[in-house]
This record gives C-alpha cells, sequence and structure tokens, in this order.
C-alpha cells in the first residue's frame, strides 16, 4: 500500500491525516511514538501561502466575535462575484456553514 501511494502521481483526501496525532489523546493509545514521529514529518508537504489578497479578506473576519450568529451575519453580508471571486464566495460560504454547525 505505501509503495502504491508513493508512486501514485494523484492525491486522495484518504492520503491526508485527518486526526492531528499530537493534540489527541486517542493518538496516543493508537500511534506508537514512533509512529506519531513518522505520521509528523514524513514527506511533510509546505502549503502554499495565500494570495495576498486572499489573506487581507480573511483578516476582515479576524475579529472578537460575540457569538457564531454574529459571524454568521457579517459573512452573510458579504458580496462576491460568483465567478471572479470564487475563492472568496467559498470561504464566506464555509464560515456561515461552520456557524449554523457550532451555533453557540
Amino acid at each position: 500500500m505505501k509503495k502504491l501511494v508513493e508512486e501514485s502521481s494523484d492525491e486522495y483526501p484518504a492520503h491526508s491525516l485527518i486526526m492531528d496525532p499530537n493534540g489527541s489523546e486517542m493518538g496516543k493509545f493508537i500511534f506508537t511514538a514512533a509512529e506519531i514521529l513518522e505520521l509528523t514529518s514524513y514527506e511533510r508537504k509546505r502549503l502554499a501561502d495565500l494570495p495576498p489578497e486572499l489573506d487581507q479578506y480573511m483578516s476582515l473576519y479576524d475579529k472578537s466575535w460575540t457569538n457564531a450568529v454574529e459571524l454568521y451575519q457579517f459573512a452573510d453580508a458579504q458580496k462576491h462575484h460568483p465567478i471572479d471571486e470564487l475563492d472568496k464566495k467559498w470561504m464566506k460560504e464555509s464560515l456561515m456553514k461552520n456557524c449554523r454547525t457550532f451555533p453557540t
């Protein structure tokens, strides 16, 4: 399986680590210390930097919100071009979805 993953030119969500083995008590029961080290360091990929425009957009949300409803309403008021600003629209909708999932 390891060889198949290493030789594959495509990346699938299954190749990603979904849990944080360092930040989870559960990880300590599932993985040995050596396995955790391997999971967190083996062929680690650096995430690309956000474009400055998107980073600036995200800073709009960097406030102390009273609750999720307040953040939801702020995000809902943001307007974006559905094609030219798809990345901002996706961020806005993701925030709103999280606010609905965790409303307190």
